[in-house]
């Protein structure tokens, strides 16, 4: 079809549709698969984006999920509720390295840090350990 430059239409992974399999990610960070039989469940799932027919994608998420809610944690259990929103310092990753950059204002979803020495801290106890046990968490 490529050769012949005709184009098929992406199919849309969170796309509900009655019988159709599709995983979710559990409270306890799990992913399940289930048949959407349009039940208040489905809908809600789909309703709060926990809704995915790909289970690979949705595996990868949820490690980002994970690891979003333990930098939050660290942050509150250091200072974090302290924050002032136009000056605080977030994490990036950048060829192959982690380092805290200083932002003057909040980027929305992030998870930011009081000071640059919580934010390496949270490199070091956080980062670099959950790496290590999920060397599949892709960027």
């Amino acid at each position: 079809m490529k050769a012949l430059c005709i184009e098929l239409p992406k199919p849309n992974l969170f796309e509900r549709g009655k019988n159709k399999k599709y995983w979710f990610i559990t409270s306890m960070g799990y992913i399940l698969e289930v048949v959407d039989c349009g039940t208040a469940n489905d809908i809600h799932r789909n309703n709060i984006a926990n809704y995915c027919t790909d289970k690979e994608l949705l595996k990868q998420r949820a490690l980002h999920e994970t690891l979003n809610r333990l930098l939050w944690r660290y942050s509150m259990e250091h200072d974090g509720d302290k924050i002032a929103l136009n000056h605080c310092w977030g994490l990036i990753y950048d060829r192959g390295i982690f380092e805290a950059r200083e932002l003057w204002g909040h980027i929305f979803g992030e998870c930011v840090f009081y000071s640059k020495e919580i934010a390496n801290n949270a490199i070091k106890e956080i980062i670099v350990p959950f790496m290590k046990a999920h060397p599949d968490f892709k960027w």
